[in-house]
């Protein structure tokens, strides 16, 4: 997508030796890089590296109405339009992929870095291109609304515990498609999470112990967080346990403030704000 032409420029002299710039371009973050590559395009030759913000992928078929813009380092994009982009992305803040598809191996294999705090996915995605967005633990933020559960390449499923400790700065967390493992109830009551979750929306797939989940929640959230756990049809019963539980916290400003477990609504959904 960059129409920039190199054909006829001009070597830079630098009143530092060469090997000291070189050494300063490979170790730049992304504020300093842009600031760089817009000082000398030789810069950006030696290291050709595209940085994009906030990177928005759609398909009209599933996001009807998006419009494609550019802004500065943010970009939003057709999902059509995806091969204009080179396997040079630096991707430092957000990162919102809102198109069905078996994995998102189509964006990720264009990544070369990945920084992002924010992680927004309308499909599926892979424990492979999971681990590669979150490897740099920054993520604070994180919506998958997969409709299928992330596997790895053996074809299990990724567990709650152990997704936990791959974004543990992670204080909004929405997922579908969630499953615990027989190790779950154990890693979980002693899993201390970075930050203080005060946004857990899960879709548990399979019985959760409900002394194990409340003292996770004690643990972990936030005051006056927002919960919401759903549950397969003949597992609501636990929802009702857990609200039970909760409800013997004290002080009470540590109890969540917004509550849906299983058919329990507390307040009416129509009072809770927009967390997001």
């Amino acid at each position: 997508m960059n129409s920039t032409k190199f054909d006829n420029f001009l070597p830079q002299e630098f009143s530092f030796p060469k090997p000291l710039i070189l050494s300063i371009l490979e170790n730049a973050n992304s504020s300093l890089l842009k600031k760089l590559n817009k000082t000398c395009k030789y810069l950006f030759i030696k290291r050709n590296i595209t940085i994009i913000d906030e990177l928005t992928i759609f398909d009209n078929t599933t996001t009807e109405g998006s419009k494609e813009s550019i802004s500065g380092f943010e970009l939003t994009l057709d999902l059509s339009k995806l091969d204009q982009l080179k396997n040079n992305l630096w991707i430092t803040d957000e990162l919102r992929a809102y198109y069905y598809a078996p994995n998102l191996s189509s964006i990720v294999n264009k990544i070369v870095k990945c920084d992002i705090n924010y992680l927004d996915v309308l499909g599926n995605i892979t424990f492979n291109e999971f681990k590669i967005l979150t490897a740099s633990g920054n993520i604070e933020q994180i919506h998958l609304f997969n409709k299928n559960p992330i596997q790895y390449s053996d074809g299990t499923n990724l567990v709650l515990d152990d997704l936990l400790l791959m974004i543990p700065k992670a204080s909004v967390i929405e997922i579908s498609n969630v499953f615990i493992s027989k190790n779950t109830p154990k890693n979980l009551s002693m899993l201390k999470h970075q930050a203080k979750i005060r946004v857990f929306f899960v879709d548990f797939k399979q019985k959760i112990d409900v002394e194990i989940m409340n003292k996770f929640f004690m643990n972990n959230l936030d005051d006056e967080s927002a919960i919401e756990i759903r549950f397969n049809e003949e597992n609501d019963i636990i929802g009702e346990e857990l609200y039970d539980k909760i409800q013997t916290w004290k002080p009470e400003e540590r109890k969540p403030k917004y509550m849906h477990l299983g058919s329990i609504f507390t307040p009416d959904p129509n009072e809770w704000p927009f967390f997001f």
